[in-house]
């Protein structure tokens, strides 16, 4: 991954060298090459923002609905830094019951009931038992006196046991 880094590197200071060639031997109207400027320059800071993604770091979207979970780590809240704790899944997307080739990592909020569940299935983990888990959709309600209407559907996450492979018949 650093060899790609340094190659977009070498890639837009070749751009902004002949940008610079450019804007000293034409003649265009300064709007032109002010616009052209600012268009390299917002490049830049595109591409740094991006940079993370191609690195590897957590992503933020959603985990996969059904996923093997492989690890987990848990930073708890912490007052004296302000910091509010936050969770990280990896986890391997199962799409038609196979997992898929390349596991991905997960950057999830911190919560206190996910945060005792995950470090419940990290151990079972450790101890030879493969986890899966799985997205639900659950209702909440709106309030305590009114459990007929339901405002706000909320995702969760459920962690099961990998059962055991039935062996086929000889």
């Amino acid at each position: 991954m650093t060899q790609a880094v340094i190659g977009l590197s070498i890639a837009y200071v070749a751009l902004g060298i002949l940008l610079l060639g450019l804007m000293v031997s034409t003649r265009w109207p300064v709007w032109v090459k002010f616009v052209s400027i600012l268009l390299i320059s917002t490049l830049y800071f595109v591409t740094y923002l991006s940079l993370g993604g191609l690195q590897g770091w957590p992503t933020s979207a959603n985990l996969p609905d059904r996923f093997l979970l492989l690890a987990t780590s848990i930073q708890e809240p912490d007052k004296t830094t302000g910091s509010k704790g936050v969770i990280y899944v990896w986890a391997s997307s199962l799409a038609e019951n196979m997992p898929a080739t390349e596991p991905r990592a997960y950057r999830l909020d911190y919560d206190s009931e996910m945060h005792t569940m995950l470090e419940a299935a990290e151990k079972r983990t450790r101890n030879g038992i493969m986890q899966l888990g799985k997205m639900e959709w659950i209702l909440e309600a709106e309030s305590s006196n009114n459990l007929g209407r339901f405002s706000e559907k909320r995702k969760i996450i459920r962690i099961y046991d990998l059962p055991d492979p039935e062996m086929p018949e000889k």
